[in-house]
């Protein structure tokens, strides 16, 4: 919890019509708070802002128990900052074979902490992503399949489209049919898959 910021005279002043001074003690608590979750650096100012006129309006209002305005913002951080990384959470990857990612410590009971421990495994996946581990065209593919949600039917019917000929192998030349380009789909997808999990597992351990 933060040092008391927010005190009676902010609050008279701020109901008198000089609001600013209140104003900055209301974004520094949201500020540290943001920053004690772990939310993203360059993500904390929109954040803050967004609910600076409910936070504000409510202290004006005399709708928080007086001697507690700090804890008050403070919370409001917290709960601002764990809509983000739930909100955040659902654009990313959602590997049924990452279920790691989806484990917390068990010391780890408080929901903002959790929210946290996730994003940085989440960051970790976004970097192992825009890495080396992985080829482009394997990032991609895991995109396609688990972002955008392309099922490997479909996958398998633009690629037979494509490159409509099996180009390596004994069947060389041959044509390929929508099984074969499905089943070529897959094995890359469990290629890339198991090399995500593995560059996982380095940057977790």
């Amino acid at each position: 919890m933060p040092s008391t910021t927010i005190t009676q005279p902010l609050l008279d002043q701020a109901r008198a019509g000089q609001q600013e001074p209140l104003i900055r003690a209301i974004l520094d608590i949201l500020k540290r708070a943001l920053t004690a979750s772990r939310v993203p650096a360059q993500e904390v100012e929109d954040l803050r802002q967004g609910r600076l006129l409910t936070i504000l309006q409510k202290l004006i209002d005399g709708r928080v128990e007086p001697g507690k305005e700090d804890g008050y913002v403070w919370r409001s951080g917290e709960t601002i900052a764990i809509s983000f990384f739930r909100k955040n959470r659902r654009k990313m990857l959602s590997l049924d074979t990452m279920q790691e990612l989806e484990e917390v410590p068990p010391s780890s009971r408080d929901t903002a902490t959790r929210e946290a421990h996730l994003a940085t495994q989440v960051e970790m996946l976004r970097e192992v992503l825009r890495g080396k581990e992985l080829s482009s065209e394997e990032s991609q593919l895991l995109h396609d399949v688990y972002v955008k949600g392309i099922g490997i039917g479909a996958l398998a019917e633009e690629e037979l489209r494509q490159n409509p000929e099996i180009r390596k192998g004994r069947n060389a030349g041959t044509q390929r049919t929508l099984s074969q380009a499905r089943n070529a789909v897959d094995q890359r997808l469990t290629r890339a898959r198991y090399k995500l999990e593995l560059a996982l597992r380095r940057r977790l351990s």
